[in-house]
């Protein structure tokens, strides 16, 4: 990312119908960041981000959304995704109907082909007698000679390949292969997959294992287009450095599902510490395409102010406050949000965007600009609070955003100011039908006998220690016990009344069963119930010579 320049420089975005696109990035941020990191590091996957990154995953059998980092660091099943859906219409060649032949035609171009500007011809460094019957097909003015192979004389083919590449400012030179024309993006799906294997037929460094392809490659450029054809043929492509030259890359391509959707245990990810610039992207649908060391994958970022919140309830317009100019909220949120999460930039936001509004003027609501004394711009051209205010105050408003609003049952004032102003809300895409679970009974975990955690394993609903102390408070102690032990790990298990330490059930010859302390040879024994976890921890403390006894 150090070397995007967003003004000109398009991202592969993902749409939310799961599409691939090409879009300016809104924002940039390049941060001096010191802290803890999230690394994942496998054979398809290479992602270092801060724990409050966005990844773009499937978790537990979900469907792929964003999630932070540290919140998928426990989950057991972690999919990410490498592919994208190409709804690019067939791409319309000179001549309608031959599309394979075009196809092979610029595989030849990319293996062999240069365009020569100054006689405007393209040049094809092969000897491929094949070559002849593709440029016949195709209606091509073609001459042969020994030293520089084929040369196409056609005005027309000539430019379509010397488009520079996503305004390249050095077109195609002479001698100079292994360039991809402009068209190539605007393949469709499938028009991009004949063209993938035709240029892995005419490379003569290619083998097939299995189902993927190995490629060989010295060229820089030719390695960066070949993976994002492959992005464009719905392929998985990711490479490597090897030793076999300097500068030598080997690229594995691969299809099928595990690969494009490659599944990341929970030991993969480890926690590490850093300190040095990052860099993070803004983009309209918040998840775009990355590469680190070779290996790429769809990744997200992170929204504005992370201020996401559930709606509690809706009202209709009429019964909304309002201010004097009549105008209701559309959102009304806890102001005990701002404290805890420190979400300063969402307030300067707010109060930015309402001195926008009512002046026209451009802002910024960056909330560490440098204070300047004369109320118009820091020192890099940012807004500071300062100049917001004297800004409304001139224009006859609260200088720091609040309003009177009125009742709407009564029309009678509020006895308080309130905080109001524009401000850039994001819907999250989590749906109350992908949430929904719930249990009675089901799978236990062997060592704790506890249920399994997660809706995609029909798992148990956590109730943790917030829960038991609400519970506490209420003073339902029936509950709590049904919640904590009969719903959980019940267990029996016999205690002595003497050494107080766990007692056996013996088995009789008549078939029946008796409580007996083998220690102090003792029948006094009592039947206690007690979670399986707490006997399960008794017996790690056994085994280490610490022994707890039970007073019954």
């Amino acid at each position: 990312m150090s070397n995007l320049d967003i003004k000109h420089h398009r991202i592969a975005i993902l749409t939310p119908d799961g599409s691939l696109q090409y879009t300016l990035a809104d924002e940039m941020f390049v941060l001096n960041y010191q802290g803890e990191m999230y690394e994942v590091q496998t054979p398809s996957i290479n992602l270092a981000v801060t724990p409050h990154h966005k990844l773009y995953v499937s978790v537990d059998g979900e469907p792929f959304d964003l999630t932070r980092a540290k919140d998928i660091e426990d989950s057991s099943i972690v999919r990410y995704k490498k592919a994208a859906v190409n709804n690019n219409s067939s791409y319309i060649f000179p001549c309608n109907g031959k599309d394979q032949y075009w196809c092979y035609f610029t595989a030849l171009y990319i293996i062999y082909g240069h365009v020569n500007h100054e006689t405007k011809r393209i040049c094809l460094n092969t000897r491929d007698v094949r070559t002849t019957t593709i440029l016949d097909k195709l209606n091509q003015k073609w001459t042969f000679t020994e030293k520089r192979g084929y040369v196409i004389d056609d005005i027309q083919t000539m430019n379509m390949f010397a488009s520079s590449d996503m305004k390249d400012k050095n077109p195609h030179k002479i001698g100079k292969t292994n360039q991809f024309p402009n068209y190539v993006w605007s393949l469709s799906r499938s028009q991009a997959i004949f063209l993938l294997e035709c240029i892995m037929a005419k490379c003569c460094l290619t083998t097939k294992i299995a189902n993927q392809y190995e490629l060989w490659t010295t060229n820089l450029q030719f390695r960066d287009n070949l993976q994002r054809l492959c992005l464009h043929a719905e392929k998985a492509c990711d490479f490597t450095q090897t030793t076999l030259a300097t500068n030598c890359w080997l690229l594995t391509i691969r299809s099928d599902e595990t690969e494009t959707e490659p599944i990341v245990s929970y030991d993969a990810m480890r926690q590490t510490t850093y300190e040095g610039k990052i860099w993070c992207l803004e983009v309209c649908t918040h998840i775009f395409y990355v590469r680190r060391d070779g290996k790429t994958c769809w990744t997200g970022n992170s929204s504005r102010h992370g201020q996401k919140g559930t709606c509690g309830m809706k009202f209709r317009e009429e019964d909304l406050p309002f201010t004097k100019q009549g105008i209701t909220p559309d959102i009304i949120m806890n102001p005990h949000a701002i404290p805890s999460r420190m979400t300063i930039g969402h307030l300067i936001e707010c109060l930015a965007s309402k001195e926008a509004v009512l002046s026209g003027n451009m802002s910024t609501s960056i909330p560490f600009s440098l204070n300047n004394r004369d109320y118009h711009r820091d020192e890099d051209g940012n807004s500071t609070v300062e100049s917001i205010a004297e800004s409304l105050r001139l224009l006859n408003y609260d200088p720091y955003g609040e309003e009177i609003l009125y009742n709407p049952l009564t029309g009678r004032k509020m006895q308080a100011k309130i905080f109001i102003g524009p401000t850039f809300y994001q819907k999250l895409r989590h749906m109350v039908s992908d949430k929904c679970h719930a249990r009675s009974h089901g799978k236990n975990e062997i060592l704790t006998r506890q249920p399994v955690e997660g809706r995609a394993r029909n798992g148990g609903l956590r109730f943790g220690e917030m829960e038991r102390d609400a519970v506490l408070a209420h003073g339902a102690m029936d509950f709590l016990r049904d919640r904590l032990y009969h719903n959980s790990d019940p267990f029996k298990v016999p205690v002595c009344g003497t050494c107080r330490l766990y007692a056996i059930d013996r088995l009789n010859e008549d078939g029946s069963s008796t409580l007996l302390c083998q220690r102090c040879k003792n029948s006094q024994v009592k039947m206690i119930e007690t979670p399986w976890c707490f006997k399960l921890l008794y017996s790690e403390l056994y085994s280490m010579n610490i022994v707890m006894k039970h007073h019954v």
